[in-house]
């Protein structure tokens, strides 16, 4: 008896948990309380940043990965993200835009659907990839931009 009790509390206590980790759409919530994405080479963009980081960088290229928390195909994107930002640490700004936190930035983008990767350069966009996308592809697409 005292172990069905306790296993229905754990049940509760898992259930509480996840009711409260639900956003009010019903989808799950993923983050990353430290803000780095988990790799300390993705820079996370809010909207001051963003203009700083991106649109006022000169002579410099930036991957801007556009996604939000609930989004399934983002998440598995992610580590792909965080490996090309490994690999052009120092050449390359890898950063990343929570669409449902920065929703200024993802409307003046038109950004209809997530992932999106896009290349700024000099400031202005220059190229995009819609959905998910191999390290390969994501990698062909900055080395034309530098």
């Amino acid at each position: 008896m005292r172990n069905q009790t306790v296993l229905i509390f754990a049940s509760l206590a898992t259930a509480i948990a996840l009711a409260i980790s639900c956003s009010s759409s019903g989808q799950r919530e993923f983050s990353d309380p430290k803000g780095t994405n988990g790799k300390k080479d993705t820079v996370d963009f809010t909207l001051t940043s963003f203009k700083t980081q991106v649109l006022d960088a000169t002579n410099s290229v930036v991957l801007v990965d556009f996604w939000a928390s609930w989004c399934g195909p983002c998440r598995k994107v992610a580590p792909t993200v965080d490996a090309v930002a490994e690999r052009y640490q120092g050449r390359a700004i890898v950063g990343k835009v929570d669409v449902d936190k920065e929703k200024d930035i993802a409307a003046y983008y038109q950004i209809r659907g997530i992932p999106c990767l896009m290349v700024f350069k000099d400031g202005k966009s220059v190229d995009k990839i819609v959905g998910i996308a191999s390290y390969d592809e994501i990698s062909q697409m900055l080395d034309r931009h530098l």
